[in-house]
């Protein structure tokens, strides 16, 4: 899986230096099965560290691992505060060309309390 990760993150990092419009989704990469934790904050390390953190998104084509792929994002100690901001929100907002409130953090409604 080592030798996997290592070869898709090449691929992609070469992807995102030949053309500067094309974010990477990371979400389905958080799943288990796919490539493991360790594989996952690898490929997720690498990208940042070659600087293309500005253009990895978390999106949610994995509904079911949605809650892990953010923990490990929110847990990955070699990412700061704003570069799990920008995965996990920032990102898509510049990319959508949305209003920056919707990366504000609100309280569930009423009755999907948990």
């Amino acid at each position: 899986a080592a030798a996997l990760t290592m070869v898709a993150t090449v691929a992609m990092a070469a992807v995102l230096a030949m053309y500067p419009n094309v974010y990477v989704d990371v979400a389905a990469l958080s799943a288990p099965f796919v490539v493991g934790r360790e594989g996952y904050l690898r490929y997720l390390r690498q990208l940042v560290e070659d600087g293309f953190g500005k253009r990895i998104l978390f999106g949610t084509d994995f509904p079911s691992e949605v809650d892990r792929g953010v923990r490990l994002i929110l847990e990955a100690g070699f990412l700061s505060a704003e570069q799990k901001s920008d995965i996990l929100c920032g990102n898509a907002v510049r990319f959508l060309k949305l209003e920056a409130s919707v990366c504000a953090v609100s309280p569930p409604p009423v009755g999907l309390q948990r």
